[in-house]
């Protein structure tokens, strides 16, 4: 008896054995299954951060190209309406040559411009100048060639004979020139 009774203690011991390697096991799983969700936790909050981060940067991104492309827009039809108007100037200008003003703009362009030369010179003008061109200088005394090689809205170029020199002096080049000084002006008109 005393070997049953050894046995069965051993058994008794072997299961006791087994139930504390078992309460072990299941304590060291339970703890690595803690760990895992921990970690798992901690991997999807950096992540999270991460893609938020990321989002943001693609929101700033998506926002800041959106109000590129509106102030672009803006900028776009500003100059639109700012072109607008100094056609409109440009079509009034046009039609100087038809009002009975233009004898003394014209004259005034062609004083202008032989105020910087000396000597024999060549004069261009618009074939729709031609008359009043001559008039014009031949009153002024200016020793002159007249060609009717010039397109534009009223008023000369004038060349010294050797080409060196030429001083353009039409409405067309003084509307250019306007454009450029009045551009800011016009914008704050039409804009504030």
């Amino acid at each position: 008896m005393a070997l049953e009774d050894m046995l069965k203690a051993l058994e008794e011991e072997g299961r006791a054995e087994c139930e504390r390697i078992l309460s072990q096991a299941k304590a060291r799983a339970d703890q690595i299954i803690k760990e895992a969700e921990q970690e798992g936790t901690s991997i999807k909050q950096a992540h999270m951060v991460k893609a938020e981060a990321l989002l943001k940067s693609e929101r700033s991104k998506i926002l800041n190209e959106a109000s590129f492309t509106v102030k672009k827009a803006v900028i776009q039809a500003k100059d639109s309406l700012i072109s607008q108007v100094f056609d409109r100037i440009s079509e009034r200008v046009q039609k100087i040559r038809e009002s009975s003003e233009y004898r003394e703009v014209f004259r005034k362009l062609a004083s202008e411009a032989l105020a910087n030369t000396q000597g024999k010179i060549v004069i261009s003008v618009d074939k729709r100048d031609e008359d009043i061109a001559k008039s014009i200088l031949k009153d002024l005394g200016a020793d002159y060639e007249l060609r009717t090689d010039l397109e534009c809205g009223g008023g000369l170029a004038v060349t010294t004979v050797d080409g060196r020199i030429t001083f353009v002096n039409t409405l067309d080049s003084r509307l250019d020139k306007a454009r450029a000084v009045l551009k800011p002006d016009v914008a704050s008109i039409l804009f504030g």
